[in-house]
């Protein structure tokens, strides 16, 4: 090592835009709501569905979604505690999903 630095010629190589992701569900131990924030390579429509862990779909939302973040709140008040998946499918039947739990 002698101090001196240089830069490679290598690029990063991105392949297509995905179409929609979860970026996080806050809180995920939640009594009442929670907010569900999601990011969109396009605008689109979307269900969401909260299933318990027997596979029981408990409750079904649709939502539109915008280009980039899109955050939206989602009531818990009525569920009973346990713990529960949160499933989000869009038009192009893309599925993420994520796991909280009521308390």
């Amino acid at each position: 090592m002698d101090g001196r630095f240089s830069t490679s010629k290598i690029v990063a190589v991105i392949g297509k835009e995905k179409s929609f992701e979860i970026n996080s569900l806050i809180p995920s131990l939640t009594n009442t709501n929670t907010i569900l924030s999601l990011s969109s390579a396009t605008a689109d429509k979307a269900e969401i569905a909260i299933v318990n862990f027997q596979g029981t779909a408990i409750k079904r939302i649709s939502v539109n979604l915008t280009k980039g973040t899109t955050e939206l709140p989602v009531d818990m008040n009525n569920l009973a505690n346990g713990n529960y998946i949160m499933s989000i499918t869009n038009k192009s039947s893309d599925i993420k999903t994520t796991r909280f739990a009521k308390l």
